[in-house]
């Protein structure tokens, strides 16, 4: 018995060490999710009598591969009922709201608010249904990129190498270099050509994009980018009137950047000339940060008592 016992802890062990950590879970490693925080094993009884205590009972997670900082957790809006008791893991309490200065990769932290329905004097003729809401804050930052190929004007190529990477997060950045191009062919077949010869100017279009989905009954306000920078390698932008955002040195930056951007920023940029390679690596990497903010509303029914 105590064999099989010393046997499976020990695979256990393999299983949790071994694989490479990865967004998609593969080799078993953790599955990262972009909604970055979440609300797990949430619990809650919505249908109450007047002055009865309930709760609002939860585990905050962090399921994305980096910290998050400056968690800030409340309710926003209790609306008719009463906080009685804020319970905040292990962290620190500022008045109705749990903050944490970060949450760790897969870390969670429990979160209990203890709510005390009105009275039938308080609730009068208000009604039985009752909405409250919960919102939580967060910093965290983002990164895409695009590599791509720059080509000598004497060389050609039929391969495709051009990658975009994207991290996990809220916040999505798509960035749209103007050099790809679909080709028709006689036969029907489509190519792509996505490398850029030296020297040649094109257009680049970002975009940035909210894929928070937690369900139905969340909402999201609007974010801003505060810190957003791309910086460029092998590629320059020379035209501030061809350019919406500011051109310094080798990197542009952008003041307050929308998300979700109404419609595609725009920013003309030209390829290096003059080396002796068959082709250089050119890349377009935007970082950027922001606080986002989550709202989850709660109904709750109050059954009067005569």
């Amino acid at each position: 018995m105590k064999k099989n016992i010393v046997f499976i802890i020990v695979l256990i062990i393999i299983i949790l060490f071994s694989g490479c950590v990865g967004q998609d879970g593969g080799n078993g490693g953790p599955k990262y999710s972009d909604n970055a925080l979440a609300l797990l094993d949430y619990k809650t009884k919505t249908n109450l009598y007047h002055n009865e205590e309930t709760s609002i009972d939860f585990w905050l997670t962090n399921q994305v591969e980096y910290d998050v900082r400056n968690v800030d957790v409340k309710l926003s809006n209790p609306n008719i009922f009463t906080i009685t008791r804020i319970i905040c893991d292990t962290e620190e309490k500022a008045g109705d709201t749990c903050h944490f200065d970060k949450i760790s990769t897969l870390e969670s932290k429990r979160i209990q608010i203890f709510l005390k329905a009105p009275s039938k004097e308080q609730i009068g003729n208000l009604g039985d249904s009752f909405k409250v809401d919960l919102s939580v804050q967060y910093d965290y930052d983002g990164e895409s990129i695009c590599y791509f190929r720059i080509l000598r004007l004497d060389k050609e190529s039929t391969t495709t190498k051009i990658q975009l990477t994207q991290t996990t997060g809220p916040v999505h950045v798509k960035i749209e270099p103007g050099f790809i191009i679909q080709e028709q062919t006689d036969q029907g077949a489509k190519t792509i050509s996505d490398w850029v010869i030296e020297g040649k100017s094109f257009n680049t279009k970002v975009s940035t994009e909210n894929v928070g989905s937690l369900g139905s009954n969340y909402e999201f306000p609007e974010i801003n980018l505060t810190d957003f920078k791309m910086l460029l390698e092998h590629v320059k932008a020379n035209d501030q009137s061809l350019c919406d955002f500011t051109i310094t040195d080798n990197y542009l930056t952008g003041n307050k950047v929308m998300v979700p951007t109404k419609k595609p920023l725009t920013c003309l940029l030209t390829s290096d000339t003059g080396f002796t390679e068959p082709e250089i690596p050119g890349v377009i990497r935007a970082e950027y940060s922001y606080r986002y903010k989550f709202i989850k509303t709660e109904t709750f029914k109050i059954e009067k008592i005569e």
